[in-house]
């Protein structure tokens, strides 16, 4: 027979922005009343609501400003019971279901961290059935430790770009240096501190714009400056913009320190590395192809790609 099970993934730094957004097959965000999310929590966990509470504010985040709603991932997922008769079998189609889950809903974060700024991560989920009047756990997975707390920062305003986006864009990205890129990217939003999370950013950015021909420092500042202003004034902007957060990197890495290293420098530098994979992503440039456009072309020759 068919018995069906609910999964319930907690959703951190979640917005407004997202809700009704499909991450996975059958699988949405949305948003549930946090005493009832807490009722659910205590059944399937054991725990008592004050200790999950502390747990959804302080260590996840996945609260609503005003803490009534819970931001969460839901939906139904099927079980064929008896498909399989052999149990070892029927453990690992289960592990096999659930990996694929877990890997299809990573992948929709990630390109939401990719579309706009703040971490959306999901640090627990749960799959549950009801059993009279309790719901009974039948699998959970829980991160250890605490979600940066970084809101996502898309509005409403945006809903149709990043309904398409999640709809036309693809992962893995076609080129090994990008996906390396992405995944230097990807780690800046789980480093210990600061000063890894920007170096991190940096290498994303050396990877992307290096191609060895030049002063690396020079290289990067017009890749970022060519390939993103609009106008002759936006580039030079650029230009000496990245050379001085440049500059920041060369302190880190020789000294520890650096003047002018802040929140906002990492800030500035994750947008600038976000919207230079999606541009040269969307662009499906290799690597001489990048670096041949940044030799020839000229300040002011923003190439606007399609979200």
């Amino acid at each position: 027979m068919n018995r069906k099970r609910k999964f319930l993934g907690l959703l951190s730094n979640g917005a407004e922005a997202l809700i009704g957004l499909r991450l996975a097959p059958n699988l949405m965000v949305t948003t549930r009343r946090t005493d009832h999310v807490l009722d659910l929590l205590a059944d399937l966990e054991g725990l008592p609501h004050f200790e999950l509470a502390g747990r959804m504010e302080n260590e996840f985040h996945c609260t609503s400003d005003d803490g009534k709603y819970v931001f969460v991932i839901h939906g139904e997922l099927v079980r064929q019971d008896g498909a399989n008769h052999d149990v070892v079998g029927a453990v690992l189609q289960s592990e096999q279901n659930r990996s694929r889950i877990e890997r299809h809903i990573e992948q929709s974060l990630a390109l939401l961290r990719l579309f706009g700024d703040g971490y959306p991560a999901m640090p627990a989920y749960y799959i549950y059935y009801r059993d009279g009047d309790r719901w009974e756990p039948d699998g959970s997975s829980l991160t250890p430790g605490v979600v940066k707390f970084a809101p996502c920062q898309i509005s409403s305003a945006e809903r149709p770009a990043l309904r398409a986006f999640l709809r036309d864009f693809r992962l893995p990205l076609n080129y090994d240096y990008l996906e390396l890129a992405f995944e230097h990217f990807q780690e800046s939003f789980v480093a210990p501190n600061e000063r890894i999370e920007f170096l991190s950013l940096m290498i994303a950015a050396e990877i992307i714009f290096n191609d060895g021909q030049s002063e690396l420092r020079y290289r990067i500042a017009r890749g970022v400056a060519v390939l993103h202003g609009a106008s002759i004034e936006e580039s030079e902007q650029l230009f000496s913009r990245m050379r001085k957060l440049y500059d920041i990197r060369s302190g880190l890495v020789h000294t520890g320190s650096a003047k002018g290293f802040s929140t906002n420098a990492v800030a500035e530098l994750r947008d600038i590395v976000r919207r230079s994979i999606r541009t040269v992503a969307q662009l499906e440039w290799d690597k001489s192809a990048l670096s041949r456009h940044i030799t020839g072309a000229g300040f002011g020759s923003a190439i606007r790609p399609a979200f």
